[in-house]
């Protein structure tokens, strides 16, 4: 018994091009366990407990004026384990809760998923392009640091176009703004 591979591919599709869960804090919740470990750039983690993360992302994006583009789902090989993984790629535009409304500047990350014996999100781990700093920073200065992220379509376009030729889109290509945490994992190829 428990959650299937596909099931949890299929969950977080859903979570993230419907729910817009990295915006909204919206999870399918009967997916993850209730002590999952949320890890990542953002100062705020590391955050172990679904509830205390749902409630903790739930309101720090505005909604109405944020994004979450689904980039691509795919597998991730974890070279010290061997160990493949779903990965989700994915875009962020927005507007931060804060008193004078900053927008962050677009970028895109990757969350790496491991599960539990019975198949339920027990880590969820994010990569982002740009530093948290750099994330931050924006909210005051918005040309500070690294460009913004390229247009969620013509991204999706770069990656049909390397899968197409038969190349994996590199977790590398995340880890300049992670300091380099994403150097333990392969390529990821796409399902």
């Amino acid at each position: 018994l428990g959650v299937s591979y596909d099931e949890l591919l299929a969950t977080l599709y859903a979570d993230f091009s419907i729910h817009q869960c990295q915006v909204t804090g919206r999870l399918s919740k009967p997916f993850y366990s209730d002590a999952c470990l949320f890890e990542g750039p953002d100062p705020d983690m590391p955050v172990r407990g679904l509830a205390k993360y749902c409630s903790a992302s739930s309101n720090l994006f505005d909604h109405t004026r944020s994004t979450c583009d689904l980039l691509a789902i795919g597998e991730a090989t974890d070279r010290a384990t061997g160990e493949t993984l779903p990965v989700v790629f994915w875009r962020i535009e927005g507007v931060v809760n804060l008193p004078w409304h900053p927008t962050i500047k677009p970028y895109v990350g990757a969350t790496i998923f491991r599960t539990d014996e019975q198949g339920l999100v027990a880590q969820a781990t994010e990569f982002w392009s740009i530093t948290a700093f750099d994330a931050f920073a924006t909210t005051l200065f918005p040309e500070f640091g690294a460009p913004a992220a390229r247009p969620a379509p013509e991204l999706i376009r770069e990656i049909e176009d390397e899968q197409a030729a038969g190349h994996a889109w590199a977790l590398e290509r995340i880890r300049d703004g992670d300091g380099g945490r994403a150097k333990g994992w392969g390529r990821a190829s796409f399902t």
